[in-house]
């Protein structure tokens, strides 16, 4: 769950158990039955005959249906008086109030926030179906040499491939970089029908211009289908 944030769900998650389970007090106070506090006013304040002391996120017992808060009751040692009736449930969180065993959570093709984190472990759930992505990236050109290299004359060094692997790693992806491939069409084949093998994307970096040199259109299209070649920007 925790290294689920910012990724795509696979499928709806629902909610294993409701939350809360049973009733609970919203407010630090007394629980009671609200029949007994029918008629309680200024002029007639009402001593309860039966309530007990609960605090906020206590489980309210199955003999009370409300919680009066503590500031609103006047405690005289084991006594509790209060000036004003109470209506059922007034500050109980009823069971499955915010969200109920079997409902869904997060649907499918979601993505998943921070603050989506915090409600899912509060509902049971501690692994995440996300969806995922094989990724190879093809750095091509035969002046390209690596970081960390001082470029000589006419050589450039390779960088476009470890940009789009950390965005592509950042959005769920497992990426493979190939090693530097030169201009050269059997080569270039070679790796492309490797990467298409182990990958469910491809991303061939350079080769698809209108150059001498620019070989790739020529081999995907021996390989499967160009639709494309060329954007006028």
């Amino acid at each position: 769950l925790e290294e689920s944030a910012g990724r795509i769900t696979a499928r709806p998650v629902f909610a294993t158990y409701s939350v809360p389970e049973v009733h609970l007090a919203a407010m630090d106070g007394i629980a009671v039955r609200s029949e007994d506090t029918l008629g309680a006013s200024e002029q007639s304040p009402v001593t309860l005959p039966d309530a007990t002391r609960i605090n906020t996120g206590n489980v309210v017992p199955g003999e009370y249906d409300a919680v009066i808060m503590i500031e609103d009751v006047w405690v005289e040692g084991t006594t509790y008086t209060i000036r004003k009736p109470t209506s059922p449930w007034q500050h109980v969180r009823p069971a499955g109030e915010d969200i109920a065993e079997s409902e869904m959570v997060v649907p499918s093709s979601h993505r998943i926030r921070p603050s989506d984190i915090g409600a899912l472990a509060a509902y049971g759930v501690t692994e995440m179906p996300v969806l995922g992505f094989r990724a190879g990236l093809i750095p091509t050109g035969s002046e390209l040499v690596l970081p960390g290299t001082k470029p000589g004359p006419g050589q450039v060094v390779e960088s476009n491939t470890r940009m789009a692997a950390s965005w592509l790693t950042s959005l769920g992806g497992e990426c493979t970089r190939y090693p530097l491939t030169p201009d050269q069409p059997d080569v270039i084949r070679s790796i492309v029908q490797k990467a298409a093998k182990e990958n469910d994307l491809v991303i061939i970096s350079a080769g698809s211009s209108a150059g001498t040199k620019d070989y790739m259109a020529d081999v995907i299209a021996e390989l499967g289908e160009v639709l494309v070649h060329g954007v006028a920007i």
